[in-house]
């Protein structure tokens, strides 16, 4: 895995943490 993919991977596990706890960290984006 390249660093790109550990990236994509970090970012992915993020927003799915920020719908877990309701959606209010997708407004950041």
């Amino acid at each position: 895995m390249n660093f790109t993919d550990l990236c994509i991977t970090a970012v992915f596990a993020l927003l799915l943490t920020a719908l877990d706890e309701g959606g209010t960290a997708l407004t950041w984006f």
